[in-house]
């Protein structure tokens, strides 16, 4: 065991030969742009190369200099430090290491994002996991990959399963010694090969074929291994990938939302949600009797804007559920424009009075009006689009044509996003920039009862 490095001892993790729990948030939404997190429509690398196409490279790219800055400064690990964080999630894509004309050609930039974040979390006591959310490829169909196709060619091509064992063995050549790192997300939220026909064997094969290639560079930083299906099904993590290595650890996800409606939690505890329920979930998902490894729970969380005090009440008791059970987490996320993060714009801050315009608020209601697509395939869908292609192809399968419909209602969000850009386009170049200033600690708000909800667990 490395007592320089965070290792697994057992059921626990341990730094410089002391037990240690791991509490912290995820930088979700920062260097993976998501468009309800940050306002903008449709996915992240098109988001920039858009923004320099019709605003101008020099804006562009000043742009998203200063929102980069701003998003995460050293009065934001002030603040998390004072609440007691002591470890912060980091996803990232990776576009911003690789150039994707020149596989191999590495960035010294984006490992320059990599060194402030880590430089900041070793001065306020932190630790550091690197998460690749967005693979080569894309290891989903969702935009939070940055996935542009209707499929997820990760687990079609070989090759983008190679260019991401050599991204990893790049990350860890140069991070292999730094105690301030965690440790590796190989993965964020697989789903193989699509979310109609998952095969967990897909992402075993990639783990078995990335683990060793990984040890010959760093032998001890722990792996962090995202089960397939959004982190969900963690029987997909086999008894044989534990075989592996000592040093790794299962992460699950949970969100209640997943089977109850935000909106639909009126009271709590309820009949649908209540800690009993809660726990079997979570203590399922995180299969410890099978595992034997800690437990990071590296996302969960809720939607702020249509939060009430039950749902803050039913995050309480999940954040006591894995403090009580000595798992970790991580909740997603710190810092957005309203929905997931406790720390947002403040309502009359530049950026929030733009998005917020009713012209650009309207074509959004216009086109989710017209091909919006609930999931729940026992809902009425309200849609004008899905209903017409269900009336031409009526006798295919209702879930593969709502996510037919749903990748063709992506698609048009790249105009839905040029339009956005137009009239970002209305404005100066020192307005543009004092947009992304927005996301500055100091011009940011703090759920009040949000941070009650963590400093119950943090003390």
């Amino acid at each position: 065991m490395n007592k320089n490095l965070m290792q697994v001892d057992g059921m626990d993790l341990v730094y410089q030969g002391e037990k240690i729990q791991l509490k912290g948030v995820s930088l979700g939404g920062w260097l993976v742009l998501e468009d309800h997190m940050s306002g903008i429509p449709y996915i992240d690398h098109k988001i920039r190369e858009r923004f320099d196409a019709i605003l101008g490279e020099d804006i562009g790219q000043a742009f998203f200099k200063e929102w980069q800055e701003s998003y995460m400064g050293e009065k934001d690990f002030e603040y998390l430090h004072s609440l007691g964080i002591n470890f912060i999630r980091l996803p990232f894509n990776w576009r911003m290491l690789e150039n994707p004309m020149n596989p191999g050609a590495y960035k010294e930039e984006g490992f320059e994002v990599f060194d402030y974040i880590i430089g900041l979390a070793k001065k306020y006591n932190m630790f550091v996991l690197l998460d690749l959310h967005a693979a080569p490829g894309c290891q989903a169909v969702d935009w939070n990959v940055d996935c542009i196709l209707p499929e997820a060619l990760f687990w079609k091509e070989k090759d983008y399963q190679t260019r991401t064992i050599n991204l990893w063995k790049a990350i860890a050549e140069r991070y292999k010694n730094e105690p301030t790192v965690m440790g590796y997300e190989l993965l964020g939220e697989p789903v193989a090969p699509s979310p109609m026909n998952q095969d967990d064997k897909l992402v075993q094969d990639f783990y078995h074929d990335i683990i060793p290639a990984l040890r010959e560079i760093d032998p001890n930083h722990i792996i962090v291994l995202v089960a397939n299906g959004w982190g969900k099904n963690t029987d997909s993590l086999t008894d044989d990938l534990w075989a592996l290595d000592e040093q790794m650890i299962p992460s699950p996800h949970y969100y209640p939302y997943e089977s109850v409606p935000y909106g639909d939690v009126v009271e709590y505890p309820c009949d649908f949600a209540n800690r009993e329920i809660l726990e079997e979930t979570i203590h399922e998902r995180a299969a410890v009797e099978r595992v034997q490894r800690p437990v990071l729970y590296a996302e969960f969380g809720m939607d702020y804007t249509a939060s009430t005090e039950e749902i803050f009440k039913l995050n309480e008791e999940m954040i006591d559920i894995y403090d009580k059970s000595n798992y970790h987490w991580a909740i997603w996320c710190y810092k957005d424009l309203a929905p997931y993060g406790f720390v947002t714009p403040k309502e009359d801050c530049p950026w929030k009075k733009f998005v917020n315009r009713e012209d650009i608020k309207e074509e959004a209601k216009k086109l989710k009006d017209l091909c919006w697509v609930d999931f729940d395939a026992g809902a009425k869908v309200q849609s004008v689009f899905f209903d017409g292609v269900r009336e031409i192809f009526p006798d295919l399968d209702f879930e593969y044509t709502q996510h037919r419909v749903r990748e063709a209602r992506r698609n048009m969000e790249l105009l839905l996003l040029d339009s956005f850009l137009m009239k970002l386009k209305e404005y100066s170049k020192e307005e543009i920039i004092e947009m992304a200033r927005s996301f500055r600690f100091e011009n940011c708000q703090i759920n009040e009862r949000a941070e009650q909800m963590l400093k119950k667990s943090l003390g």
